[in-house]
């Protein structure tokens, strides 16, 4: 990895952890880029060299992740979608108060819920080896991508309380009964 390369990801990472900060102390619409880039240690001009605005801080990160996951699947690590699944709720699980955090701030909510919708899209092709842009396909994305984030919602919102192996055996249940 070259060395601009490892700036720019401790640039990012130091503003999305300056951002989760501040969401502890105010409200999202009550951050302004300046105390956002001050907290990180960051100028305004960094700050806005690599984003436009707060939601992208939200979106890199969600990249990144969902890249992550996506290149692991992609490589053949797994023996069956079960263990993909639980890696998700595991990746979930570790990042459980900045996902809460997200959740419960309805313009960083929304912004998750599109990038997981176009995540999805790249994504359940690939889980089920269809090719087409079909009507049917579609429709299938939209109903398995609200599916998992309103499961995932609602298990981050409720505490975590069952383990990411349950939460993946309940995802592999009911997309298994789905298909029948």
């Amino acid at each position: 990895m070259t060395r601009q390369r490892k700036t720019s990801e401790f640039l990012r990472t130091c503003i999305f952890e300056a951002l989760m900060l501040l969401l502890d102390q105010k409200k999202y619409e009550d951050i302004t880029i300046s105390e956002l880039a001050e907290k990180a240690g960051v100028s305004r001009m960094t700050y806005y060299r690599t984003y436009e605005n707060k939601e992208d801080v939200v979106i890199q990160f969600l990249r990144t992740r969902t890249d992550s996951l996506l290149r692991q699947f992609d490589e053949g690590n797994y023996n069956n979608r079960y263990e993909w699944y639980r890696d998700i709720f595991e990746e979930i699980l570790e990042q459980k108060d900045v996902t809460y955090k997200i959740l419960k701030t309805p313009q960083l909510c929304a912004v998750a819920l599109e990038h997981f919708n176009n995540f999805a899209k790249v994504l359940l092709p690939r889980v089920y080896k269809i090719e087409g842009d079909s009507t049917v396909m579609h429709n299938r994305i939209i109903y398995q991508t609200g599916g998992f984030v309103f499961l995932m919602s609602h298990w981050v919102l409720d505490g975590c309380k069952q383990s990411p192996d349950e939460m993946a055996r309940l995802l592999d249940s009911y997309i298994h009964n789905e298909k029948k």
